[in-house]
């Protein structure tokens, strides 16, 4: 399942980047729509990389200290969960954004 979850991270993120790189033409302030899709961007790139680290601590750190109060890999796994939630929301407000800008003219 973890293979699945990353394939799919990393698929979101090109796709993501493919996208905006191809309909917006270097115009990344153009509109409301257009800064918030850049936004995502960036926010995606932090999550792939933020879920990617978390994978790798948990697969090849050793493991904390005893007297350690929290794991290394739980922290960076709970970064990654609230840059996901993060994504989602600003996601779903880019989304609104965009179709507004693309009905503003019909409605």
């Amino acid at each position: 399942m973890h293979y699945l979850h990353a394939f799919l991270g990393y698929f979101s993120l090109f796709a993501t980047v493919w996208f905006a790189m191809k309909l917006m033409h270097w115009r990344f302030t153009e509109s409301l729509h257009n800064a918030m899709g850049t936004t995502m961007m960036f926010l995606s790139v932090l999550v792939t990389l933020s879920g990617s680290l978390s994978a790798s601590v948990l697969r090849f750190y050793s493991g904390d200290k005893p007297w350690s109060a929290k794991e290394k890999s739980m922290m960076i796994g709970k970064i990654h969960r609230i840059f996901g939630y993060i994504v989602l929301l600003i996601g779903n407000f880019t989304i609104t954004t965009g179709f507004y800008s693309y009905f503003e003219g019909t409605l």
